[in-house]
């Protein structure tokens, strides 16, 4: 597939010039990933700072994926974000689907800190507008709104996660049908730059009858506090997901707008 190298070629170049430019430029706040696990936590991108998440997801042999998001942090617990994928392939009989993905739009609130008894807790809101093509199976054609709600807390080294997100899909002809996605995170610090996490998960249609199980496993490497890398491997555990993918990307807190080198 000589799309997705390139791809894996632009991605690695990128990342590389974000670590050399990362270290020129003032007023970075620590990144707060959110990938590449299929579960968001309660953290937002500081306030006043934009934040980029970006990478690659590969399916060897059946679907390559180059998601990215852009998030703005509009207050000291809530951020806006956008995201799409510039280059989306799918194999399939005859001639395989290639071109750009969905655009997503949402906005992640916290609504209260960890106070040592309490677990954090966030909302999450978005909106796919469907902009991939679903003639080249890249996308439903449907404009799909899901609604999330998160809590986090810390167990001595380890902090988990539990994720619940309702989803209203939209259906050609009119109509929606429900989906629900719930996971659990595990992830803690093994030394100041390296960290690992493992996530259990489900993506439930009632309707068509789908149970996509999965567990992501991976590790992040923080080469300064805005910007870190992630490598993951999912792994299905039911028939209906995928058999394996894996993730390589970064997400990197590149400050406020407008503002200039040092």
């Amino acid at each position: 597939m000589l799309c997705p190298r390139r791809s894996l070629t632009f991605i690695a170049a990128t990342t590389a010039m974000l670590t050399g430019t990362s270290c020129t430029l003032t007023d970075a706040a620590p990144a707060t990933p959110q990938r590449p696990t299929v579960s968001f936590d309660t953290s937002t991108a500081a306030a006043g700072t934009f934040e980029l998440e970006t990478g690659v997801q590969v399916d060897p042999g059946d679907t390559f994926d180059s998601p990215n998001t852009l998030k703005y942090g509009t207050s000291e617990n809530t951020e806006l974000f956008v995201g799409w994928s510039p280059i989306q392939h799918v194999s399939r009989p005859g001639e395989d689907g290639l071109g750009s993905g969905d655009v997503v739009l949402g906005a992640r609130h916290r609504l209260w800190d960890a106070d040592g008894e309490l677990p954090s807790a966030a909302a999450v809101l978005s909106g796919k507008i469907p902009s991939a093509s679903a003639a080249d199976g890249l996308g439903s054609g449907e404009t799909d709104l899901r609604i999330a709600t998160v809590l986090n807390r810390q167990f001595g080294d380890v902090t988990a996660n539990a994720f619940y997100q309702y989803g209203a899909l939209g259906l050609p002809g009119g109509g929606t049908t429900s989906e629900h996605t719930a996971t659990l995170t595990g992830s803690m610090a093994l030394t100041e730059e390296l960290g690992a996490f493992v996530e259990l998960g489900g993506i439930f249609v009632p309707s068509a009858s789908t149970d996509a199980l999965f567990a992501i496993t991976g590790a992040t490497w923080s080469t300064s506090p805005d910007l870190v890398f992630d490598g993951g491997i999912n792994v299905g555990l039911s028939d209906d997901a995928a058999d394996l993918q894996l993730f390589l990307g970064c997400t990197w807190n590149f400050g406020p707008p407008l503002r200039r080198p040092q």
